[in-house]
């Protein structure tokens, strides 16, 4: 199967990379915040046709404003009550107190593979940075969320982080094909290759 070509947006107070994966006139929102208005006018040149987003995980610099997009949400089980919860979602630390309420959510219950409007994703289970963290592979590409970066890896100084499961998922994410390109919720991108070896904070 083809892979999708990708177009970052880098959105938000925190610089947050959000991804539109699209192939032919199918497209899936990774992560979509804040410029909502600036995705929906990338849709609307490429005539594209979003079959749903998805969130790696619920911080409000991920999910913000995505129920104006008016398009499903999966989300992992574990954070789904995260999207209209100021405390949980942490949208009063931006002073924006969000209720994020889309028309309809879709629960990610496990590891799973999607296939939707002719794209592959496999969900990797990568909780730590926060309880229903994922990460999402798609061909060579992984959309890491705040789990690994270039050269560092997730915050777990903040409520319901877990240093120790956070170890887990990027042990389970270096576990991966060295060739795979690492596309992370902030910062430039990397590959797997590189963080093995060189991420001052791998606990390989």
């Amino acid at each position: 199967m083809a892979e999708p070509r990708i177009e970052k947006f880098v959105v938000g107070p925190l610089s947050t990379n959000c991804y539109v994966l699209y192939k032919g006139e199918s497209a899936v929102l990774i992560d979509p915040a804040f410029e909502w208005q600036m995705l929906s006018e990338f849709i609307r040149k490429n005539n594209l046709e979003v079959k749903f987003i998805i969130n790696t995980h619920t911080h409000i610099d991920h999910i913000a404003y995505e129920d104006r997009l008016g398009y499903e949400v999966w989300v992992h089980k574990n954070e789904a009550d995260f999207l209209a919860d100021k405390n949980l979602n942490f949208s009063y630390i931006l002073g924006l107190e969000l209720e994020v309420r889309p028309e309809k959510i879709r629960i990610i219950e496990k590891e799973e593979k999607i296939k939707a409007g002719g794209f592959s994703l496999e969900i990797i289970s990568t909780p730590g940075h926060s309880p229903g963290g994922i990460s999402i592979l798609c061909g060579r590409y992984l959309f890491s969320g705040d789990v690994l970066f270039y050269n560092s890896i997730g915050r777990t100084d903040i409520p319901r982080g877990d240093i120790v499961m956070l170890e887990k998922s990027v042990n389970k994410l270096f576990s991966l094909d060295k060739d795979i390109v690492v596309l992370p919720g902030h910062g430039p991108q990397t590959t797997i290759e590189r963080e093995r070896g060189r991420n001052r904070l791998r606990f390989l």
